[in-house]
């Protein structure tokens, strides 16, 4: 299988997810995005206000701190995702910081590379079992596995 039709996947699995959680003023973050491309895309479709945080990123809509340190934003969200992301980051930091970013009742969608994806980089990659272990504060509203995806839906209460 080629890398494109592996991100692919991820992407639909995203897309579908997003469209299910999605609504009308919404205030959502976007982890890891490179640009604000998708963020900006789901703010015309979905009629809400989004940022993106990546140490790294480049475009209108950015704040330029790692992951981990997301609750220094200030701000609750009601929805956090992040897409082939998670691999890069102190999972643990990231999941405190994470949870307290967001409001009571919030979610956060993950959709990640799974343990065992070939993808050509030589990175750690995780089970949904070890991914679950590290959100254990979270409740679990949907989980899954695609071929080399695997995918979260969590809920903080």
């Amino acid at each position: 299988m080629s890398y494109l039709q592996m991100e692919n996947e991820g992407d639909e699995i995203l897309q579908g997810l997003l469209s299910k959680f999605l609504r009308p003023g919404m205030k959502i973050v976007e982890v890891g995005c490179g640009s604000s491309d998708l963020i900006e895309k789901l703010e015309r479709k979905y009629k809400i206000k989004g940022i993106c945080v990546d140490p790294y990123g480049y475009g209108k809509k950015i704040v330029k701190i790692a992951a981990e340190n997301i609750d220094d934003i200030g701000e609750k969200f009601d929805l956090i995702y992040l897409i082939r992301t998670l691999h890069h980051l102190n999972v643990d930091y990231f999941s405190k910081s994470a949870y307290l970013s967001l409001k009571k009742g919030g979610k956060m969608i993950i959709v990640d590379w799974k343990k065992g994806a070939n993808t050509g980089v030589s990175e750690r990659y995780f089970s949904l079992k070890e991914i679950l272990a590290l959100f254990r504060d979270f409740h679990v509203i949907e989980k899954g596995e695609g071929m080399w995806n695997f995918y979260l839906v969590l809920e903080k209460v």
